[in-house]
């Protein structure tokens, strides 16, 4: 089974995040499917626009915290590498992308969503950046990118302290542009993809450059990287994760 589903339909493509029995969690091969998958887009002219959801239960766990056990500072600090290529890959499509949130968007699943240009949740959702909570810090862009997308003082306090974020508060700071009704998620996205693709496709990919933010970014990376290498593979950490892979 293919970790990483990709389709497209009337110029909308739709990458699904599609481990759910590990809830999405991405280890090392599903972040290389899911790099393929976004050059296979950027390669596609016809392209307009892109959905990206998770199967299962909820959108995605984040990385999988099993391979962080053990891990050497190289290897750590080469999986943060490879999760920040991924997701600047997606952020430098130059097409519009928008984040079909349901369930739970955690740790890299919250990173995830964050690379897109829009994100719209189930009234359900949780958000959070629980890495604080295993002894290391979120190392795949939320450092650079929650804080320009919720303000300053509402990323330091998820990711200072780990807490969950539910729809409404994720729609109150910013996070998600819209919550939808309960069972329209689907529908709510699609109509927004619609409307995206039926604009001038030349005008769209003008504004989003316009837009980029990018030239601040491998700093950030490297910190994220480096901060990783240490932290996620200290004696405490590798306790915590071990009694988080134990439960």
């Amino acid at each position: 089974m293919s970790s990483i589903l990709y389709s497209k339909h009337s110029g909308i493509g739709r990458l699904t995040l599609n481990r759910p029995k590990v809830r999405n969690a991405l280890d090392s091969a599903a972040w290389r499917a899911l790099g393929r998958a976004v050059d296979r887009i950027a390669a596609d002219a016809s392209v307009r626009c892109v959905i990206v959801s998770g199967s299962g239960r909820g959108f995605s766990a984040g990385t999988d915290v099993g391979e962080l056990a053990c891990a050497t500072a190289d290897e750590a600090r080469t999986l943060a590498r490879l999760e920040n290529d991924v997701l600047c890959r997606v952020e430098d499509l130059l097409v519009p992308t928008i984040a079909a949130v349901h369930g739970f968007a955690l740790g890299g699943g919250c990173e995830i969503a964050l690379a897109c240009d829009l994100r719209i949740c189930d009234d359900d959702v949780v958000f959070g950046q629980p890495e604080i909570d295993l002894g290391w810090i979120p190392a795949a862009g939320a450092t650079f990118r929650l804080p320009r997308i919720v303000g300053d003082a509402v990323a330091r306090e998820m990711i200072y302290t780990g807490r969950k974020v539910s729809a409404g508060e994720a729609f109150k700071f910013g996070l998600v542009n819209r919550v939808a009704k309960p069972g329209d998620l689907d529908a709510e996205v699609r109509w927004l993809a619609k409307q995206i693709a039926a604009k001038d496709p030349e005008a769209i990919r003008a504004a989003k450059a316009a837009m980029s933010r990018s030239a601040d970014r491998e700093e950030a990376i490297g910190r994220e990287a480096e901060a990783l290498a240490r932290l996620g593979t200290s004696a405490s950490a590798q306790a915590r994760i071990e009694a988080f892979l134990g439960r």
